[in-house]
């Protein structure tokens, strides 16, 4: 398996909370799912979703807003939301293992 490299940047924005939009490269709508579902079940967070460029464009935008007048940015929120969806799939992955 190869692993193209991937990059992301973000932009800030300010609505009703502070706003991030992060852009991540070779992403599709697999990625954009799973961290859209683990940031929504955050309390820190008052918006969460993101959008694919174009069906044929592996980028994705992935918007967060977080309470305003907060110690969390949308930074360390997402950070948190990767961490959550990595605990998920290792579990995932050693309940397989344990399949006979």
């Amino acid at each position: 398996m190869e692993f193209n490299h991937q990059t992301i940047s973000s932009s800030q924005g300010v609505s009703q909370g502070v706003s991030h939009t992060f852009v991540l490269e070779n992403q599709d709508h697999t990625l954009g799912t799973i961290l859209q579902y683990e940031l929504l079940q955050d309390p820190r967070v008052l918006f969460a979703a993101y959008r694919q460029e174009h069906p044929n464009t592996r980028k994705i935008h992935l918007r967060i807003d977080v309470q305003p007048n907060s110690a969390y940015n949308p930074r360390s929120v997402l950070l948190d939301a990767i961490e959550k969806a990595r605990k998920c799939v290792m579990q995932l992955f050693g309940d397989i293992v344990q399949i006979k």
